[in-house]
């Protein structure tokens, strides 16, 4: 049977350094010894702890210890749409999906349904994403588990590999590991009928572990994550999850979706048309730093939690009869291959206000409807002058996010975050 890249825990860098060493974080005594595991976050903010990112001021097991291993040594190849077997690490909504063996880019003659992680959430009357029915919703899509079973996990397994089998220092011999391509490693992955107990690897990437052709985690971080994972892999808890996921600055998330949702169907082809050139942005807010916001469209107007609508493409019949167009905050770790920024201040706000809304475009102006995927059909309506103005003002964007994309594969870069 055939283990592999379920769990492809490779980092970008060589562990080494003193961040890393204190990667357990405050809590590491849940999962871990904390004899010094944890000094440098305890005292200083962390772009590998998600709730330093967004100024959070809580204390949780996962987001202090756990999360910051895997932004180490995980997501620099488990960040992105084409993830070794779908594994996403940089959420703990990543890790309960799982993996699956399909790949989305290989050729077909049948096209296959994307799986972005928004596809399968179920979410609470709280707004926070139900860990449990949002599992099984992803088992019935072909996903398996790689935290299940606990000290036979998937996930478990080729860790311990890896930090028994450390890789040889001759780094002539990695580099050509690397350079015959992943092609020559014929990557395969787990069936969902090899995981646990019952599934011994018998194939050489198991046979090595992870992280794949790097140093294995040190023995601290080692600890921390087979101690989490033999507990069963245990969620943030539901109050760290609203604390993180709740804006600083309230009163200027408001403000933006008030401007995006008024009830006018000019107001209303503005908002649709902003939101299809915008989706695959980090905003951000010149009064909240380090806190970012992503564009969604949802079922409930600004005011109620947000009910995310998935589709397949942003162009997609939303299936409601209005979308509500929202911020919603970024909560997972942020990999530079998707971090497009852009920055929302009163005077963009006053300019889109302008450039949409203060004229009257045409009498016979409606509501946005979806048929097809044509812009140049979908936004008739719009005038030409003011669509070439916002393409001009704000080309920046779009050039980065034809450049860049969430792949790992280049070549896979124009499907971007539709696939994710």
């Amino acid at each position: 049977m055939r283990w592999t890249l379920a769990v492809l825990m490779v980092a970008g860098c060589d562990g080494s350094t003193a961040g890393e060493e204190a990667a357990g974080g405050a809590n590491a005594g849940a999962f871990g010894k904390s004899d010094g595991v944890g000094s440098v976050l305890d005292s200083q903010p962390s772009l590998f702890r998600v709730g330093d990112r967004n100024g959070w001021t809580g204390s949780d097991p996962f987001y202090d210890t756990i999360q910051p291993i895997l932004a180490q040594r995980c997501v620099v190849c488990h960040g992105c749409t084409d993830s070794p077997c779908q594994l996403k690490l940089t959420s703990y909504e990543g890790i309960r999906r799982g993996s699956s063996p399909l790949s989305m880019f290989e050729p077909r003659f049948y096209a296959v349904k994307p799986s972005p992680l928004e596809s399968g959430r179920v979410t609470g009357d709280n707004g926070l994403t139900d860990f449990d029915a949002t599992e099984r919703n992803w088992r019935g899509k072909g996903f398996y588990s790689v935290t299940e079973h606990a000290d036979f996990s998937a996930m478990s397994f080729l860790v311990a590999q890896g930090f028994e089998n450390p890789e040889p220092t001759d780094l002539k011999d990695e580099w050509k590991l690397f350079n015959q391509g992943a092609d020559g490693n014929e990557w395969a992955c787990l069936d969902a009928e090899n995981v646990g107990p019952d599934g011994p690897p018998d194939d050489k990437v198991a046979a090595r572990g992870m992280p794949f052709g790097l140093q294995p985690l040190d023995p601290k971080r080692y600890e921390t994550l087979i101690n989490w994972l033999a507990l069963g892999a245990p969620p943030p808890t539901p109050e760290a999850q609203a604390l993180l996921a709740t804006p600083t600055a309230p009163e200027t998330v408001a403000k933006w979706e008030a401007f995006l949702n008024q009830d006018t169907p000019q107001a209303q082809q503005a908002a649709r048309y902003i939101y299809e050139h915008t989706f695959f942005a980090h905003i951000y807010f010149p009064a909240n730093t380090g806190e970012f916001f992503q564009m969604v469209r949802s079922r409930t107007p600004p005011g109620e939690p947000i009910d995310q609508i998935a589709t397949k493409r942003i162009t997609s019949d939303p299936g409601v009869a209005r979308p509500f167009y929202r911020l919603l905050k970024v909560t997972d770790v942020i990999v530079q291959k998707q971090h497009m920024t852009w920055r929302f201040d009163d005077a963009l706000l006053e300019r889109w206000d302008d450039l949409f809304l203060s004229t009257r475009w045409d009498d016979e102006v409606a509501a946005p409807v979806y048929e097809g995927h044509n812009p140049f059909v979908t936004f008739k309506p719009i005038p030409s002058r003011i669509r070439n103005r916002f393409m001009i003002e704000n080309s920046y964007h779009f050039i980065d996010a034809m450049v860049r994309g969430d792949v790992c594969i280049g070549s896979a870069g124009h499907l971007g975050p539709t696939t994710t």
